[in-house]
């Protein structure tokens, strides 16, 4: 109970980019699975062909997303070669 409590006395709006807010909405579509970096690469960079531009960028932003948010007990594993998962 006190875990809920402090989580509200926390609460407060967290902006994300369109490019995070994809990103964070395919994660949750396969919360607890694993999101491979082609999913990413398909549903949101159709048009890049270079699978390590997609995968730096994909870096960077599930970085900028945990900072976001940091007080939640929300968590994105990184499975080396595979993708992300969101616990």
């Amino acid at each position: 109970k006190e875990v809920n409590e402090n989580l509200l006395a926390t609460k407060r709006d967290v902006r994300f980019t369109k490019t995070e807010f994809q990103v964070l909405y395919l994660l949750l579509q396969k919360k607890g699975a694993v999101a491979p970096y082609e999913d990413f690469r398909e549903e949101i960079w159709p048009d890049r062909a270079e699978a390590r531009e997609v995968v730096h960028t994909l870096h960077q932003l599930v970085t900028n997303i945990r900072k976001k948010l940091a007080p939640c007990p929300v968590k994105i594993d990184n499975l080396r070669a595979e993708g992300f998962r969101l616990t």
